[in-house]
């Protein structure tokens, strides 16, 4: 099994289990992407995404919607959601995310607030490298 890995820190972790890997997995072209992700998953936890079709269907999604959402898919308890830096050709050049635990991302902060946080501050991200 071969697995494209996310380096945070001093750990590596499958990209399909992080908002910043599925985010930089969505907007890359689709023939990189089916390279990258052409074998089993890892699994990391009982809530990882291991299955092909499902990350490639959810990948579809976050482009339309313009964030990515980690739902306890990494570790128990923990939600995170990120959101592409682009570039002004609309190049992807990586993420933003942030993690919250489950029983403070729900409902209403789950769908809007959060969402809305993380993409904006990704555009001030990609405003501030356009003008400095």
């Amino acid at each position: 099994m071969t697995t494209l890995f996310l380096s945070i820190r001093t750990r590596c972790v499958p990209l399909q289990t992080t908002a910043i890997g599925k985010t930089v997995l969505a907007y890359t072209p689709s023939e990189q992407s089916t390279c990258i992700v052409h074998e089993e998953l890892s699994k990391v936890i009982d809530n990882t995404m291991t299955d092909r079709e499902t990350l490639f269907t959810e990948l579809a999604v976050i482009c339309q919607r313009g964030y990515a959402m980690n739902d306890a898919e990494r570790g128990d308890g923990m939600r995170c959601m990120g959101a592409p830096i682009s570039e002004r050709n609309d190049e992807v050049l990586g993420a933003v995310s942030v993690s919250v635990p489950t029983s403070r991302m729900y409902d209403d902060r789950l769908e809007n607030e959060i969402p809305r946080w993380v993409r904006s501050t990704a555009s001030v991200i990609k405003i501030n490298m356009m003008y400095s």
